[in-house]
């Protein structure tokens, strides 16, 4: 909408009934409080813990109430660190980051030039002639500052919005102002340059003014909305950012960089349909998998390359070195830290404290830094036992330490029978009916418990020693016959076979990374070798000196990182996310986990890959904790790859380069159109096919996309689809539909009323 007529009497339309357009402010309260935080009369009396952002201050600070805690109240405003706040407490040792004109001067006198500064500006008299404001020296003068000293435009007007709310249209970029002055109509001539902020915000205000006239319950926070909104349709074509001096700002690097040097922590985000998917499982592959050198060196084309990937990243998920997961509204720390659930065994209703994904996942990495085996035990045909050794649940680890010390292996079932001359089922029954004689009862899996301890078990055989149902505490070899242990120090543990203990696991391994069923509740049982994991058994039973060296990588992909609530999921780990803060860094952390009370680290050989669909939640919105851990890798669509798709007499590459440049300008490029929509074209080879399949993608998947994209507003589809140059039979999107009248739709009474 081009017309400024036209686009005015459209804001006046909208805003005239609804009461969302006629506020002070999106949060009177916020907008009080910041006020008599900071009364504008006494900025200069200021602390620097009170002002500043960043190390060293106060979570209630001038700056900070400035970019985040008025984003409610009067939108956003996203201003840098020095550039915009004028100082900045670093994150190292907490030095001030000052703005270059405030570098010649000592910390304390660059504080003193930042606060004249902002009283100067926050209490210029409105009624006044403001133009002043937009002359750097003038300012100079009269806060009693050296000319050198500036404030930004931006930081300006926002000083004069958060203290004038009635008279500002809360919009801090000058360029902003200035494409909306033009859009409603003000000649470019007339307009002020960049550097005079105040004038184009004065400008501005005499839009609002002239639309008041007819829209009286218009305020300037209402103008700002109206304009940002997807119900006018005009806002500002976002450009691709440019490097800042944020601290904040997210680490961005290309997919060639990260799978050359993966980052530990990484985010691979773009609109829908660039391929984020595969290049996630790609990147996960390359990390986790020591034969992919082997794989890039065979060169093979692009399905074969897909393919060997796939069935790597497969097999990788089996082992449990790489697990996937997706963020949603519904996910919680519980999920992914970890949580109580209710287990159901027998009827028995039992609430157990389980592991969530990334404390599993972290476990499992962490364990690839307990020390080797002195010598290779092999695995061979040896017989696997399954064996609990005390209930950790209740709290009875000490039987399990007892064992570990003493290198034994201890059964409860079997009381203080002695079952030394007991080499069958039956002669184990009879023993424990001598012993119950008086009546007292005992269950037939005690029989089968003793005589699989006493009888079943061979020499050499290995047990694996369960903690809970789901994880492994350690592997173990037995070494002698049963023995009867009359000295027992832990009651009713008499029986004893002693074991020699290959690996002990702290914190305990997941059961998953040794076993494809979970463990059952029994005491002791064989495991079935078809769920074991047999080459990740050995490998735990594998001396270092026979080793690569090597530590195996773990990959935790976390689907949709931006739909969950990312402080609610993470929790206190968000912190054990840096690599400086993981397992062997500089400063190594752990924390206590509010559940099992057990202390929680991270390695350094698990790696996060998250994504995000920019269609979603924009960049710039999602969690500032998370942008400061990640480095982002951006997927855009690239029409290239379908440069050999050509049907009839034009290339489809072409086709979605002119869909994507339309949609850019009139959305923005985080709600472009991926290549891999068109992706089952590049199998197909007979054109009519072709012509059948692409109208199947554009109906089923494009027009779909586009209606999300722009909320329905078909004229804008129309538009991206190129419809208005086209004869009406080749379009895609037709207005109309019925021939009847609306006298034959609802009757006269009804279609003159329609007709008003």
């Amino acid at each position: 909408m081009d017309d400024p007529i036209r686009l005015k009497e459209k804001i006046v339309g909208i805003v005239k009934d609804d009461s969302q357009y006629h506020t002070l402010s999106g949060s009177d309260g916020e907008l009080e409080k910041f006020q008599q935080l900071f009364p504008k009369e006494s900025l200069d009396q200021l602390s620097l813990e009170q002002y500043i952002l960043g190390e060293n201050s106060i979570h209630d600070n001038f700056c900070r109430w400035l970019e985040r805690g008025l984003e409610s109240s009067i939108g956003r405003y996203s201003p840098g660190t020095a550039k915009g706040h004028m100082l900045y407490s670093m994150k190292d040792g907490g030095d001030l980051y000052k703005l270059k004109s405030l570098e010649p001067y000592s910390d304390e006198l660059a504080f003193e030039y930042t606060k004249q500064l902002h009283k100067c500006v926050a209490n210029a008299d409105v009624s006044e002639d403001l133009a002043w404001l937009d002359d750097d020296e003038k300012i100079a003068a009269q806060s009693n500052v050296p000319e050198t000293v500036t404030m930004s435009s931006a930081r300006k007007l926002r000083v004069l919005q958060a203290y004038n709310p009635n008279y500002f249209v809360p919009i801090s970029s000058v360029d902003h102002i200035g494409y909306f002055l033009r859009k409603l109509g003000v000649e470019r001539t007339r307009i002020p340059d960049k550097k005079n902020a105040i004038g184009r915000a004065l400008l501005l205000r005499g839009q609002l003014l002239e639309l008041q006239e007819r829209a009286p319950k218009l305020t300037p926070y209402g103008l700002m909305k109206i304009l940002y909104s997807d119900a006018l349709g005009v806002r500002p074509v976002a450009r691709k950012a440019k490097p800042s001096d944020d601290l904040e700002q997210p680490k961005s690097r290309t997919l060639e960089e990260s799978i050359t040097s993966p980052a530990l922590n990484q985010i691979l985000y773009g609109p829908p349909g660039t391929g984020k998917t595969f290049a996630t499982t790609e990147l996960a592959v390359k990390i986790a998998d020591s034969d992919w050198s082997e794989i890039i060196s065979k060169n093979l084309g692009e399905h074969e390359l897909r393919q060997a990937v796939k069935e790597s990243y497969d097999k990788l998920v089996k082992q449990g070195q790489i697990k996937f997961v997706t963020f949603h509204q519904s996910f919680s720390y519980e999920d992914f830290v970890e949580g109580i659930r209710a287990n159901s065994n027998n009827g028995n209703i039992s609430y157990d404290i389980e592991d969530g994904v990334l404390k599993s996942i972290s476990d499992a990495a962490i364990n690839q830094f307990s020390e080797g085996l002195e010598e290779t035990v092999e695995l061979g045909d040896r017989e696997i036992w399954k064996m609990s050794l005390g209930n950790t649940l209740a709290g009875e680890d000490y039987i399990f330490e007892d064992c570990i010390d003493n290198q034994y292996a201890s059964l409860g079932y079997g009381w203080n029978v002695d079952f030394t001359n007991c080499n069958s089922r039956e002669k184990v029954a009879q023993a424990l009916r001598e012993h119950f004689s008086d009546g007292e009862e005992f269950s037939d899996y005690a029989i089968t418990a003793v005589d699989t301890f006493v009888n079943r078990i061979s020499v050499g055989d290995l047990i694996v020693v369960s903690d809970g149902n789901t994880k492994v505490r350690a592997i173990g070899e037995v070494t002698s016959p049963y023995y009867y242990d009359h000295e027992a120090e832990i009651g009713y543990y008499y029986q004893k076979r002693s074991v020699k203990w290959h690996r002990i696991f702290k914190p305990s391994l997941p059961r998953e990374v040794l076993l494809q069923k979970s463990l059952s509740q029994m005491t002791i049982y064989s495991l079935n070798r078809s769920n074991v994991d047999i080459e990740q058994f050995q490998g735990y039973l594998t001396a270092k000196n026979t080793q690569d060296g090597s530590v195996k990588n773990y990959v935790l992909i976390i689907d949709e990182i931006n739909r969950g609530n990312v402080s609610r999921i993470f929790g206190e780990a968000i912190t054990l996310l840096e690599p400086d803060k993981r397992v062997g860094g500089s400063d190594q952390r752990s924390v206590e986990l509010p559940y099992s009370k057990k202390s929680f680290s991270i390695p350094s050989n698990l790696y996060v890959i998250g994504t995000m669909n920019t269609a979603d939640k924009s960049l710039a919105q999602i969690d500032l904790a998370l942008r400061r851990r990640f480095e982002f890798i951006e997927l855009l669509p690239n029409p290239k790859l379908l440069s050999d798709i050509g049907i009839a007499n034009f290339q489809v590459e072409e086709l979605l380069a002119a869909l994507n440049d339309r949609i850019e300008v009139l959305l923005d490029r985080e709600h472009l159109i991926g290549h891999s929509y068109f992706w089952t074209l590049k199998t197909i080879e007979n054109e009519s096919e072709l012509l059948s399949e692409l109208s199947l993608i554009f109906e089923k998947r494009i027009i779909p996309l586009l209606q999300e994209y722009f909320f329905s507003d078909w004229e804008r589809i129309a538009w991206v689809l190129n419809d208005h140059n086209k004869p009406r039979e080749y379009q895609f999107i037709q207005m109309g539909g019925t021939a009847n009248s609306l006298v034959d739709l609802f009757g006269e009474a009804v279609a003159s009323q329609l007709n008003d």
